[in-house]
């Protein structure tokens, strides 16, 4: 078996390029946050039709508000916190009576968006051991030298 060595740098390198690729991942630009209102400016933008959608969610009411077809730009978006205990049934007269198409729909996050912060700092935590575990254990080999047997120096005395 050929004992090589690995370079020093190497991994220093990859822990960094490993931590750069995870902080780009969480601190990526996300796309705009629609401008948050309060519940009353929300219903005053429904009752005089300046909303064209809304998106319906367990916490937010999220409406996409009418624009100028002549103008290319993205249409805003404003969004309110749903109101606890309330019945939301004029809500939806109202959406109805101003021609807003809305839909709901549940947000879920998947299991490994919530276990990935975790695993990952586990996960290089654990490379390391095993490579610093991996490298003692060549170094261990390659030191170690073949030992004759001792002599006594002392003399046999032959009767």
């Amino acid at each position: 078996m050929a004992n090589r060595k690995r370079p020093q740098w190497l991994l220093p390198f990859t822990l960094l390029l490993l931590a750069l690729f995870w902080f780009s991942l969480q601190f990526s630009p996300s796309p705009p946050q629609p401008k948050q209102v309060s519940y009353s400016e929300f219903l005053s933008e429904v009752r005089t039709g300046h909303v064209a959608a809304v998106r319906i969610d367990e916490q937010l009411f999220i409406a996409t508000l009418r624009m100028d077809p002549a103008k290319k730009e993205s249409a805003p978006q404003i969004s309110t916190e749903r109101l606890p205990g309330m019945d939301e049934t004029s809500l939806l007269g109202d959406l109805e009576a101003q021609h807003v198409t809305f839909s709901g729909y549940i947000t879920k996050a998947s299991w490994w968006s919530a276990v990935l912060p975790w695993v990952i700092p586990i996960l290089f935590f654990c490379a390391h051991l095993w490579i610093h575990q991996s490298e003692a254990r060549s170094n261990t080999r390659s030191a170690h030298v073949r030992q004759e047997p001792r002599q006594d120096p002392r003399p046999v005395e032959r009767n």
